[in-house]
């Protein structure tokens, strides 16, 4: 998945049963859009490796949350290098220990 279209990524579009990512939306310039092409709205097979932390990260999420990724104000982020500051660099640091 594209940065934009994670921070868009709304709880609603995860089926935990099937475990499949529903991808919708995308956000661009703190505005939200249809991905970039008609191919790009798709269903995505959630990796063996992703289950858990999804799982983990909506239990600890707030139950009113909209989307998968928010702010403290419970707002999507509006573009890619605050969550990549956010929550990439803290995944990426848990990931060097479980090597």
């Amino acid at each position: 998945m594209r940065t934009g279209e994670i921070i868009a990524l709304k709880w609603e579009n995860i089926d935990f049963k099937n475990w499949i990512i529903k991808v919708r939306l995308s956000i661009r310039d703190g505005r939200f859009t249809a991905p970039k092409t008609k191919s790009n709205i798709r269903d995505i097979e959630v990796i063996d490796a992703l289950k858990s932390y999804l799982l983990e990260h909506r239990k600890m999420s707030d139950e009113d949350s909209v989307f998968v990724f928010e702010t403290v104000k419970g707002e999507p982020f509006c573009r890619s290098d605050k969550i990549s500051s956010h929550y990439w660099k803290k995944i990426s640091r848990i990931e060097i220990f479980i090597r």
